[in-house]
């Protein structure tokens, strides 16, 4: 995980939507941005690296996938 790309990256591409629709920018809150930038990684490496770990020992399993599509629906 590369921790300051994936809230860099993040980060830049919300204050770019703020800068384009300025209505939206005061509601924009970076720390919970940058704190959902890692969350996919917060949850899918520990599930990989311990409980799959001979199978799929990759950090990419359920919460890149999964679980944001069932919160896309609510």
């Amino acid at each position: 995980m590369l921790l300051l790309a994936h809230i860099g990256i993040t980060i830049g591409i919300f204050f770019v939507i703020g800068f384009l629709m300025p209505a939206i920018k005061p509601h924009i809150k970076y720390r919970y941005v940058a704190f959902g930038s890692l969350l996919p990684d917060i949850i899918d490496k520990p599930i990989g690296r311990f409980l799959f770990a001979d199978s799929i020992a990759n950090g990419r399993i359920f919460a890149h996938t999964l679980v944001f599509l069932f919160f896309y629906r609510w």
